[in-house]
This record gives structure tokens, C-alpha cells and sequence, in this order.
């Protein structure tokens, strides 16, 4: 019997495969053995898709997100939920245990170490898979990410956040690091690219399955359209401004994301980034020694993190669209604003009749 964890990043599509996994638990056991167990996924009656309960109770000395890491460690107890999850394992004996949560990457190594050779007692074979995605593209949506994020309401502006979050996506660093931490006779770790041109059909679901299980999955992406849909630009600045200067109730806010959502169907966006092509470049620059070492230690090919010529013109191409477009661009910002301002008087209002 194995165990497979899944251990991030984020932004490389995780959501995806999680909800692909919990949707289809049932079957995965009865056709493949698979077992991607609800203990570890639970706290109290809540229950998560992943299984950061599990990762969380590892440590909390990780990266800035947020105080509910905090709180949470109160309530969460790692021999708790262990035992739980063997227990699960015990009665249903697969072939494969399953876990997945990106918040194992932002655990401490010594404590992830820990983890995984508890593990290795149990298990003949144990894989921790991580996904890496080119670092600009990485910030770029994991800012937007943490903007909207109900604890994190980040209210810092996108050069502030690569500054502060750049030691993040050094990946061959923690690579190195983490196999010189964990990896052994019984132990794995397996880097993958996390880029839509070259992942097996062209998502994460399907090429997880079949590079690391050897399973070709027939995944229909339309089907999890409801899974995880970003904002905007445009709705990403004014979600920023609101968390820089008012402090709404996390139920409000989560409407005033909804009509959001629901503008950025409506209206589409102009602006595609919010990273312009130098800050690109200098980023890309900043880590390309790492990411030379990255490709040639452990994909054997050259950096495929760099932008080439065509990159950079269809970037400036843009930017050029947005000069161009500027006004309409402040104002379609002005009126998503004002959208949510009207929102949140109506609520309160309503509030007051209640």
C-alpha cells in the first residue's frame, strides 16, 4: 500500500484537483483503490475539500496567512487526525492513500519530515508531489488570491506583495532542501511543471493521474466551472481597496465578491494583468539562476521559466491596449466601486429595518 501527498503550490490548479478528488471519492475507491479520506479533511462539522485541517496541525510557523492559523491550532491535534486517517485506512484497506493540501508546502520542513516518516511506517511507498508554475504567473495569481481571501483580506498593492512573498516560489531551493529533509529509500519527491501547454490534456486532474498513478482520467473541465473563478483585474483593485479602507462582515463580503464575479461576467476586462512587462522581466531575472539549477538538476532541459520575444511583445502589445484604454478602464474601476458601494448601503439598510 501507498501514500501519495499533494503538497501545493498553490495557484497551480490545486482547487481543481481537489474538488475532482472529493467529487469523485466513491468512485476512485471501488474502481482504482484510491482512498482520498474525509478524516484529515474535517473540523468538527465542517468539512474541506483538502486536507489543510491535517496539514495545519503540523506547525504553524509558516509563511504569513493570516491569524486563523492561529486560532485554528487550538482545536486541531496532529495524533488526533492521524489516528483518525489510519483508521479510515484500516477499514477500508486500499491500494493508495490520497492527500492533498498546498498548505503542506508552507509547512516547516522539520515538521513535514516528521509527517511523512510517520508515514513511512505504515506505508511501503510514500510520494509527495508538488507542482512548480513560473514565478511571475505565481504571484501575479496568488495576490489575487490573497486580496480575496476572507482572513488574509490583503490590503498591500502588488509591488509591495512580490517584494514581501519573492522567497516563496524559490523552488529549487526548497526542492533541494526537502529531499535532504525527507526523501529516503521508501521516500519520494516528485517536482512537475505546472503549465497548461505541456500538462497532459491540458489540466492538472489528468496529468496528476498519469504521471504519478499511470491512470489516464477522462476529466471534463466545464463540469468544475464552479469550482474556483478569479476576479478580475479590475474587481481585484477595488476588492483592495475596500480591505485597505473598511472592515466588512465576512458574510457581506463574500456577496460583494458574488456581484463582483457576477460584473466580471457581464462587462469581461479590459486589463488581463496587473504585473506590467518590466516588473515581468525583473522578476523572471530575479530568479533565473534558481530556476537554470531548478531544470537541470531535476527535469534534465533547460529553464523553461523565461520569457522569450514573442512573450514580451504580446505583454507591451497589451500594455499598449491599456494606455490606449485607460479612461475606460478608471471608469469601468469607478462604477464596480460604486456597485459595491450602493451593495453595502442596501445591506445595511436592510440591516436597520431587520
Amino acid at each position: 500500500m501507498d501514500c501519495i501527498i499533494h503538497i501545493g503550490y498553490p495557484k497551480t490548479g490545486t482547487t481543481a484537483l481537489q474538488s475532482f478528488l472529493t467529487r469523485n471519492r466513491v468512485q476512485l475507491l471501488q474502481n482504482y483503490g484510491i482512498l482520498y479520506p474525509i478524516s484529515g479533511a474535517a473540523l468538527g462539522e465542517c468539512f474541506s475539500e483538502s486536507h489543510y485541517p491535517l496539514a495545519l496541525s503540523l506547525g504553524q510557523n509558516m509563511i504569513p496567512i493570516g491569524g486563523y492559523v492561529v486560532e485554528y491550532h487550538k482545536l486541531a491535534d496532529y495524533q488526533s487526525i492521524m489516528k483518525c486517517v489510519l483508521s479510515e485506512v484500516e477499514s477500508v484497506k486500499p491500494k493508495i492513500l490520497m492527500l492533498s493540501s498546498e498548505f503542506f508546502v508552507l509547512t516547516p520542513l522539520k515538521n513535514l519530515a516528521d509527517f511523512v516518516k510517520d508515514l513511512s511506517k505504515e506505508f511501503q511507498k510514500v510520494k509527495l508531489v508538488l507542482y512548480v508554475r513560473r514565478q511571475d504567473e505565481f504571484l501575479e495569481s496568488y495576490y489575487k488570491q490573497t486580496v480575496r481571501d476572507d482572513t488574509l483580506r490583503l490590503a498591500i498593492d502588488i509591488k509591495d506583495f512580490i517584494e514581501d512573498y519573492k522567497e516563496v516560489p524559490k523552488y529549487y531551493e526548497y526542492i533541494l532542501r526537502l529531499k535532504e529533509y525527507i526523501e529516503g529509500e521508501d521516500i519520494d519527491v516528485i517536482p512537475l511543471i505546472y503549465d497548461r501547454k505541456i500538462l497532459i490534456n491540458g489540466n492538472i486532474v489528468s496529468d496528476f493521474f498519469e504521471r504519478i498513478i499511470g491512470i489516464s482520467i477522462n476529466f471534463h473541465q466545464e463540469e468544475y466551472s464552479d469550482v474556483y473563478t478569479s476576479l478580475s483585474p479590475e474587481s481585484t483593485i477595488v476588492l483592495y481597496e475596500f480591505n485597505l479602507n473598511h472592515n466588512v462582515p465576512s458574510g457581506i463580503r463574500k456577496k460583494i465578491i458574488d456581484l463582483l464575479l457576477t460584473i466580471d461576467q457581464k462587462n469581461g476586462s479590459v486589463l488581463k494583468y496587473l504585473i506590467n512587462t518590466d516588473q515581468r522581466i525583473k522578476i523572471i531575472d530575479y530568479y533565473r539562476e534558481s530556476n537554470e539549477r531548478l531544470f537541470e538538476e531535476f527535469f534534465n532541459s533547460e529553464n523553461r521559466f523565461v520569457l522569450n520575444n514573442e512573450d514580451i511583445e504580446n505583454f507591451r502589445k497589451h500594455e499598449t491596449l491599456v494606455m490606449r484604454n485607460s479612461k475606460i478602464i478608471k471608469e469601468e474601476i469607478r462604477k464596480r466601486h460604486n456597485a459595491v458601494v450602493d451593495f453595502i448601503i442596501l445591506q445595511s439598510s436592510r440591516n436597520l429595518i431587520l
